[in-house]
């Protein structure tokens, strides 16, 4: 079975030209992978006797690194031809997470795994039996992580938001949050004394990922908690302290910061639209969320279409909250009266909705989750 599986291998390639297109050479490396995994398979089963190369490696070992740079190359041809989020792509994702996780630990698939979920959620949906599998695999691998972490010594720097992320990939939003109010937790959530340190860093990062976490507890919940969206809106603020000032020194905080200033958008957006909250009135909560995402569209106009169409869908639920909060009695105009306001605020929120449905349909097209928020709102 072996040397017939080898052998239609041999001849598929030898009909290669250059004019074969990408996706179809991807479909041939994809199946070359597959063979390597399933001969190494077959050799740890005991159906196939193993030996020592020259490399000092087995062969076994060398068929799985093997296998695992034919997916990442058919991977980055599906890429070409397809985008990411793609079912032929998802193929090529779940077999380099099975290979990372055999060949380099838990830890280096993970990400694979989850990245795997989300695409296989978007586009089979979750009650489908792979999105279920990923599912299965996906939580597994947490659940692995975290009891590892539970072991270690409570003075080493174990994530509470971890484990925060791991319940809120299960929806869990209200464990999510009882999770982040533990004690350990909460050491976590707070301020270090000494800035430009791994740990205020740290910090950042995890006052970020709240903000976002307790923004999607809110908006999926019957309705919005005050309670909830001030401490988003406090995360927010946390998120964007930190990585202002460490804009200079690398991309990746640079892009933290713009999505402190998103998430500090919507907050204080929603914020507003329930009158203010914490040590924020309603009028104050309008002007953060302003200045925030005029800050973030400032910073991300040369960013691609889809992330541009982000800022844009959040400007729309700025104006649309204001409308909100001017029909509830929380803000008043003194340059027009009410109804116009109104109208104004729920005219330029339309505009701004459709103007990143645009975008999104563009670049995902009609069926995507992101074009479908902008869809619910127009």
């Amino acid at each position: 079975a072996c040397e017939a599986a080898v052998e239609a291998v041999e001849v598929a390639h030898g009909m290669l030209t250059e004019n074969t297109p990408p996706h179809r050479i991807a479909e041939l490396l994809f199946v070359q992978g597959v063979l390597s995994f399933c001969r190494a398979q077959s050799i740890a089963a005991g159906h196939q006797e193993d030996k020592v190369m020259e490399s000092g490696q087995t062969l076994q070992k060398e068929l799985l690194i093997d296998s695992l740079r034919l997916f990442e190359t058919a991977y980055q041809h599906w890429c070409e031809a397809y985008g990411e989020k793609s079912l032929q792509t998802v193929k090529a994702i779940t077999m380099i997470g099975v290979l990372q996780k055999e060949l380099n630990g838990e830890e280096a698939g993970l990400e694979w795994n989850r990245k795997e979920l989300r695409i296989r959620e978007e586009l089979q949906g979750e009650v489908h039996p792979r999105t279920q599998q990923a599912r299965r695999t996906f939580t597994s691998m947490i659940d692995n992580k975290l009891s590892k972490q539970t072991r270690q010594s409570s003075a080493e720097d174990v994530s509470s938001a971890e484990v925060a992320n791991y319940l809120e990939e299960s929806k869990d939003f209200e464990d999510a949050d009882m999770g982040l109010r533990k004690p350990d937790a909460m050491a976590t959530l707070t301020c270090p004394k000494s800035k430009n340190t791994p740990e205020y860093i740290r910090w950042g990062q995890v006052s970020l990922y709240c903000a976002e976490l307790l923004n999607k507890w809110a908006a999926s919940s019957n309705e919005y908690s005050k309670d909830i969206m001030v401490r988003a809106a406090e995360h927010s603020v946390n998120a964007v302290e930190v990585f202002s000032n460490q804009t200079t020194q690398d991309q990746e905080y640079t892009n933290k910061y713009c999505s402190g200033l998103y998430w500090m958008g919507l907050n204080f957006a929603t914020l507003c639209r329930l009158g203010g909250g914490g040590k924020w009135t309603t009028q104050q909560a309008y002007d953060i969320a302003n200045s925030s995402l005029s800050d973030c569209e400032r910073l991300r106009q040369t960013a691609a279409d889809e992330t541009r169409a982000e800022v844009i869908f959040a400007q729309g639920v700025l104006c649309f909250c204001k409308a909100e909060a001017v029909i509830a009695g929380y803000l008043r105009s003194t340059k027009m009266d009410k109804e116009q306001l109104v109208e104004r605020k729920f005219m330029q929120a339309l505009q701004l909705f459709e103007q990143s449905n645009q975008l999104w349909t563009a670049v995902y097209g009609e069926k995507h989750l992101e074009t479908v928020k902008a869809i619910t709102m127009i």
